[in-house]
């Protein structure tokens, strides 16, 4: 018999330890309805083993499951990101868009853990130290899609012994220890530090999240009104030189957090739109620019 009270939501699963965790757990849960969502990108030879380890789990538990299998058209239709990881990302999330409208949800779990939180919070500090947030949000929109995040609080290794523990089928993908990745770099890093310490680096990031959640709000407020001035010239201009550094930082940082925002870059990006006009666009990254009118700031992100 179907419950009707189950609210239905999307689950990210790739076949990695976290997200066959995490849709396990959901499935468990009496006013859940989980459907599963999953992308073969076809990167690796193991990609279709994933795949049907995925299926097979979803067939066993009577969970719906949406499968998105990446062809050369497809990377075709997204070649403008040069970024092998930001074009998997595009299409992952345009992928979870479609589904959403599939399934009228626009509620998506991702299996993030409290080890990506500390992978995410030491890659932000060493580009900058003015991050008013380090690490992974247990809640973000992401092209109209509510983002949640339940497992920051766990281990990998937490998991990966639960999942043992229940016999459950879990793939694990080497590529993610290459360490000419940067972040593969700091997991591999991680992967070796005892328990003890990485729980005091984590609470060592919560410390200072928690100090700055005051000019957080304050920054955020300005954001808004940025915002509602349709990014107007004359508010920018209105601010002090400290809250336009703020002000362009957490604009961009809401546009894509992977921008890699420098003090020069912040300065240059101060002083194009102090000019006032040009006819060149400024380049943030693949699919988002900046541009000038007299007083309007434009921002194109294509990949919304």
């Amino acid at each position: 018999m179907i419950n009707k009270l189950r609210k239905k939501v999307l689950v990210a699963v790739s076949g990695g330890p976290d997200s066959m965790y995490l849709l396990n757990k959901l499935n468990r849960k009496a006013l859940i309805e989980p459907v599963a969502i999953h992308v073969n990108y076809n990167f690796r030879p193991e990609s279709k083993t994933e795949e049907q380890l995925v299926s097979k789990f979803c067939k066993r538990n009577n969970i719906h499951l949406h499968i998105f299998n990446v062809t050369d058209k497809v990377l075709e239709n997204y070649s403008m990101f040069k970024n092998k990881q930001h074009m998997a990302r595009e299409i992952r999330y345009d992928f979870f868009v479609k589904a959403s409208k599939l399934e009228n949800t626009s509620i998506v779990y991702v299996g993030h853990h409290r080890d990506d939180f500390i992978e995410t919070a030491i890659m932000q500090k060493e580009k900058s130290e003015d991050y008013l947030f380090y690490g992974i949000e247990k809640k973000t929109v992401i092209k109209g899609l509510t983002i949640l995040r339940p497992l920051l609080k766990l281990y990998k290794d937490q998991l990966v012994v639960e999942l043992e523990n229940q016999d459950i089928n879990y793939a694990i993908d080497r590529s993610n220890f290459d360490s000419k990745f940067e972040r593969n770099h700091i997991r591999n890093k991680l992967l070796v530090t005892p328990g003890v310490q990485k729980e005091a680096i984590f609470f060592q990031f919560q410390k200072i999240n928690s100090s700055r959640e005051l000019k957080r709000k304050k920054l955020n407020k300005i954001y808004l009104n940025f915002v509602k001035s349709n990014y107007s010239r004359t508010f920018f201009m209105s601010l002090t030189d400290e809250n336009m550094k703020n002000l362009i930082f957490i604009t961009v940082s809401k546009l894509d957090m992977r921008i890699n925002l420098s003090a020069n870059k912040i300065e240059s990006l101060i002083a194009y739109i102090k000019a006032g006009h040009g006819s060149k666009e400024f380049i943030l990254m693949d699919g988002i620019t900046l541009s000038m009118s007299k007083n309007q700031i434009g921002i194109k992100n294509d990949n919304r």
